[in-house]
C-alpha cells in the first residue's frame, strides 16, 4: 500500500533540508515585511510558473557576485512518474539555474533515464530521517536575466546597481533605496537600487556640500512619496463619503415617498 503524505509536509521537509549542509540554500527572507516570505519560498514563481520550493545561493567569488537559483517540484508517492511530471519541473528553467523533481520514493531506472532526457535532476525524500538524497544532479540551465531579477524582486531581494550584490538587510530603514527612477506623470518606468554598503562608501567619499545634497534629496523624495500616498488616501475617503451620502439621500427619499403614499391612502 502506497503511503500518502500531504504535499505541504513534503514542501517543509525539502525546504528545511535545502537550508542545511551540503546544499546551504536560502529558502526564506527573515528581513521581509511579507510574513509568507519570512516562513519560506514555497509555492512561488513568476509569469504563472510556480515551483513548490525555491532556494537561492551565492556562488560568486571575490571579483564577481553571482547567485544560483534552485526550483524543486515536489510530488507525493505515485506508482510511477511520467514525462508530464518531469516537464512540470522543467518549466521553472525560465528563472532557475537548476530544476529538480522530488518525491518520497526510490526512482526506477526508466524514470531516471526519462529525467536525463527531459533535463532535470531528481531528489529522493527520506520521510523517516527527513533527508534529501541526490539521485540525479540537475544540468545547468540558462535562465533569462530579466526573469531572475523579477523573481528576486518577488522574494524581496534587490540587486545593487553598483556592486551587483543582493544585500537587502533592514531594507525598510537603512538598506536599499531607489535612485534614478524615471517617470512621466507619476508613472514609474523602472528602479535602480544601491545597497547599504555602497551608500556608506559613497557618502564617505563625498565632500560636505555634496553629501548634504545627496542626503537631503533622498529625504525630500521620501517625503514627496508620503505626501502623494496621503493625498491618494484622502481622495479615496472623499469618494467613499460621497457614495455614503448618495446612498443615505436615496434611502431617505424612498422613505418620504412611502410616507406620502400612506398619507394619500388615508
Amino acid at each position: 500500500m502506497i503511503r500518502r503524505i500531504p504535499e505541504s509536509k513534503l514542501w517543509r521537509i525539502v525546504k528545511e533540508r535545502l537550508e542545511r549542509k551540503p546544499f546551504r540554500y536560502i529558502c526564506s527572507n527573515p528581513y521581509s515585511k511579507n510574513k509568507k516570505l519570512q516562513k519560506g519560498f514555497i509555492t512561488m514563481g513568476i509569469g504563472g510558473i510556480q515551483a513548490d520550493v525555491i532556494g537561492v545561493k551565492d556562488i560568486g567569488n571575490y571579483f564577481q557576485p553571482k547567485i544560483e537559483i534552485i526550483a524543486v517540484e515536489v510530488k507525493p508517492n505515485l506508482p510511477n512518474y511520467r514525462q508530464r511530471h518531469m516537464d512540470q519541473a522543467r518549466r521553472a528553467s525560465s528563472y532557475a539555474h537548476k530544476c529538480f523533481l522530488a518525491a518520497p520514493t526510490e526512482f526506477e531506472p526508466e524514470e531516471i533515464e526519462l529525467a536525463v532526457k527531459v533535463g532535470i535532476g531528481l531528489f529522493e525524500i527520506n520521510l523517516d530521517r527527513k533527508r534529501l538524497k541526490l539521485v540525479l544532479p540537475s544540468p545547468d540551465m540558462s535562465p533569462d536575466e530579466t526573469k531572475i531579477l523579477r523573481l528576486m524582486r518577488a522574494l524581496d531581494f534587490y540587486r545593487c546597481a553598483i556592486c551587483g550584490c543582493y544585500w537587502n538587510r533592514q531594507f525598510a530603514g537603512i538598506g536599499y533605496r531607489s535612485v534614478h527612477y524615471f517617470s512621466e506623470e507619476d508613472i514609474i518606468r523602472f528602479y535602480k537600487y544601491i545597497c547599504d554598503r555602497c551608500i556608506g562608501k559613497i557618502l564617505i567619499s563625498l565632500t560636505g556640500p555634496l553629501k548634504n545634497i545627496f542626503t537631503e534629496d533622498s529625504k525630500t523624495r521620501r517625503l514627496e512619496n508620503k505626501i502623494k500616498k496621503i493625498n491618494r488616501n484622502i481622495d479615496k475617503l472623499r469618494e467613499f463619503n460621497e457614495k455614503r451620502l448618495k446612498l443615505r439621500y436615496g434611502k431617505v427619499t424612498r422613505e418620504i415617498k412611502k410616507i406620502k403614499k400612506r398619507l394619500r391612502s388615508i
